[in-house]
């Protein structure tokens, strides 16, 4: 705790004083999302992409943004990765996790189970009744229609099998969430410019639920995985691009219209050819600690 501690002082201060040279500051904290004045003791760490997918603590937000925005948002990331890996166990004789749990129907009989991979032989698959989750009557049912399907009924035995809520995700929420990250990401590297920007207000009003209208962004899952996560600024576009593993995000830039971001996203969708003096930023480490590394 001593560490992160430290940690906390150190990005209050900074983005504090960033704020102070924005001419926006007082003498608290703003918040980058909500904008609201936070004392130290009500500004939580914030995980840049969220925790689940090796995000890292690089700047504050208030506690009730961090909690709303990692419930609403951030856990179908979470839960994405737990949906992904059990269709990984399910379809590719892979391992579940002791935590996959499912709810197996049978005619007018329903049960949860614990699924899991028979270890003596790998293709099978194996279930464990939760009976303190499931009717007793409804168990005893399953067991019999089993049984009576085993003792050579010609009928099919059809059961239907539903993931846990643990492993459902909604896409539009992951996608939300990684503009969040999206946006949080720039904040970190540019300070508040970026969240002060007119061309971030939709986006910014979204996550502080101040407004319905969703935010001006695109966002594209990547057919191949990269092992490098950086930041793109192409002022002459209008845009920002941040690129993690499997997703980019466009939003536009703060230093621009959003007319001239949607013209260049556009642009960029349909495949056509755009040249642009962009400059690479390295992920940053921490609020106001971002490095470029390349200019093309």
């Amino acid at each position: 705790m001593r560490g992160k501690g430290k940690l906390k002082e150190k990005l209050y201060e900074a983005q504090h004083n960033n704020s102070v040279a924005s001419g926006i500051g007082s003498d608290l904290l703003l918040c980058p999302i909500c904008l609201q004045e936070t004392p130290f003791n009500d500004a939580t760490l914030e995980h840049v992409p969220p925790e689940s997918i090796g995000g890292r603590e690089i700047l504050l937000t208030c506690k009730p943004c961090n909690n709303r925005l990692g419930a609403k948002y951030d856990s179908h990331v979470a839960r994405k990765i737990r949906f992904d890996g059990f269709g990984e166990a399910l379809f590719k004789n892979g391992q579940f996790h002791e935590r996959d749990v499912v709810t197996l129907e049978l005619g007018e009989s329903r049960m949860l189970a614990q699924i899991k991979r028979d270890p003596e032989e790998p293709d099978r698959i194996a279930f464990k009744v939760i009976g303190k989750n499931s009717n007793p009557v409804d168990v005893a049912s399953f067991r019999q229609q089993t049984k009576d399907y085993k003792h050579g009924r010609d009928e099919p035995l059809k059961i239907n099998m539903t993931a846990s809520r643990e492993a459902s995700f909604i896409h539009k929420n992951v996608d939300l969430s990684w503009v969040k990250s999206t946006y949080l990401a720039c904040c970190a590297l540019f300070g508040y410019s970026y969240a002060m920007s007119p061309s971030l207000e939709t986006i910014r009003a979204f996550l502080a639920g101040q407004s319905d209208q969703l935010p001006i962004c695109k966002v594209i899952r990547e057919p191949v995985v990269s092992d490098h996560r950086f930041i793109m600024h192409a002022q002459d576009l209008g845009l920002m691009l941040v690129k993690y593993e499997a997703v980019s995000v466009f939003l536009p830039c703060h230093k621009s219209s959003v007319d001239r971001f949607y013209e260049s996203l556009e642009e960029l969708i349909s495949g056509a050819r755009v040249n642009s003096e962009a400059t690479f930023y390295e992920w940053p480490e921490r609020f106001g600690q971002g490095l470029f590394w390349e200019v093309k």
